[in-house]
């Protein structure tokens, strides 16, 4: 399973149906779970957790995942800012979280594959 930003997040959910297809399909494109277009955080800090990352907690239901491998481009802000409570958020669900940096460069293949042969070890 993943959760890419041009991965399964946009394709999981149906788009609505609606008198105007177009009304339908904007409102699905606005709707995907992406940080760049959260809104502000309201309510405490667990509410917030789930209102940013609860459509998760479904795919790890349905997909009965051991772990999670969060894979961060290096200088992709988005998403080095939602590592810390992404990670929080799964390990209040028992969920260990390996996460890693890299460059998305194939000269680092070989330390991911250790990294990420491990993390399965550990969780199998």
């Amino acid at each position: 399973m993943d959760d890419l930003c041009t991965g399964t997040r946009f394709f999981w959910d149906d788009v609505p149906e609606t008198p105007d297809p177009l009304d339908g399909i904007t409102s699905r494109y606005i709707g995907t779970h992406c940080p760049r277009s959260l809104k502000p955080q309201t309510g405490l800090r667990e509410e917030d957790l789930e209102n940013r990352f609860g459509y998760m907690r479904k795919f790890v239901s349905r997909w009965r995942a051991d772990g999670v491998i969060f894979y961060i481009v290096r200088y992709c802000d988005t998403c080095e800012l939602e590592g810390p409570d992404l990670r929080e958020y799964l390990n209040n669900l028992k969920l260990p979280v390996l996460m890693i940096e890299d460059d998305y460069s194939t000269s680092t293949i070989g330390q991911l594959r250790t990294r990420i042969q491990a993390f399965l070890e550990m969780i199998g």
